[in-house]
């Protein structure tokens, strides 16, 4: 029998295979996603239940740590069982959690390794939580940052098909710092980033009230004054457009390293994420079939 190593390193490698292969039978794909993986729009509903339900769309280009930080979350719950008095039940998008938590295991220890999540698996993962007797869900869209790195930012009509991203009430943007560190490599993003937000602003992704935040990651790279001064300043600049140009008010802003537990700001974000669903009670979904709802407005 194969054990964990091997299992989760197929696990890990098996999008990228059916990639190789150029699988196109749409049947022969939805046979090779594994029980209890990350789900799609076509899926998540199967396993939502009558559930209280909050959705957290995570929104960033690759590389960025989106995949790290979902890691580290599920990492976090399934050590202490529980965040901030919600305690952990259960979970519909284990696969979905241990790919994304091996990857992120062996890019810590190599920086060769490809700890990217591929544009073939689904977004969606799940967490059952319970406090004070009340069971409810968290559901987090992790989409592979090369969705909208490459496809979101140049195709405006593969935006229009994102409903879960259009009608969700809750997005973080997730930012790489070293982004920001470095004026010339703020320039390029700063371009890339406007014109992601046009495409979803064509989309009418912000005409939907929604709650934004962002989320500023591998503060690590931040270390003189000089970098500090003016990540900073471009961080502000960058808030200040998203504001300017989109009607984007950011409520929350996080600095994080999400690859260190013991980092404050990350332990910070865990407690935000979980008290969404007792908080957010303006967003919440009525319907059990709430992707149904909105695939079908």
């Amino acid at each position: 029998m194969e054990d964990k190593k091997d299992i989760l390193e197929s696990l890990a490698g098996v999008a990228q295979l059916k990639h190789d292969n150029v699988i196109k039978d749409d049947a022969i794909e939805n046979i090779a996603q594994y029980y209890c993986d990350s789900m799609t729009d076509e899926n998540i509903n199967d396993v939502l239940g009558d559930y209280n339900t909050h959705l957290v769309t995570l929104v960033g280009f690759s590389e960025v740590g989106k995949s790290t930080f979902v890691a580290s979350l599920y990492h976090k719950i399934m050590c202490t069982g529980e965040i901030d008095g919600y305690k952990f039940i259960d979970s519909d998008t284990y696969v979905g959690f241990e790919r994304r938590a091996y990857i992120r295991n062996e890019s810590l220890k190599t920086s060769k390794r490809n700890s990217r999540t591929t544009t073939l698996e689904g977004q969606f993962l799940t967490l059952t939580l319970s406090k004070n007797d009340k069971i409810s869900k968290l559901i987090i869209s992790d989409r592979a940052g090369e969705t909208y790195k490459k496809s979101y930012k140049s195709n405006l009509s593969d935006v229009k098909q994102d409903k879960g991203l259009i009608n969700s009430h809750h997005i973080i943007f997730f930012i790489d710092s070293s982004s920001i560190n470095n004026e010339d490599d703020y320039s390029v993003f700063c371009d890339d980033f406007q014109l992601l937000l046009s495409r979803m602003a064509s989309a009418e992704v912000f005409k939907v009230p929604k709650e934004y935040d962002i989320i500023y990651n591998k503060l690590d790279l931040i270390q003189t004054d000089e970098i500090k001064e003016l990540y900073k300043k471009q961080s502000q600049d960058l808030e200040n457009k998203m504001k300017a140009d989109y009607g984007i008010t950011i409520s929350n802003k996080f600095e994080i390293i999400a690859n260190d537990m013991k980092d404050p700001g990350l332990n910070k974000v865990f407690k935000y994420l979980v008290n969404t669903l007792n908080s957010h009670t303006g967003y919440q979904y009525k319907e059990s079939n709430w992707v149904n709802t909105l695939l079908n407005k």
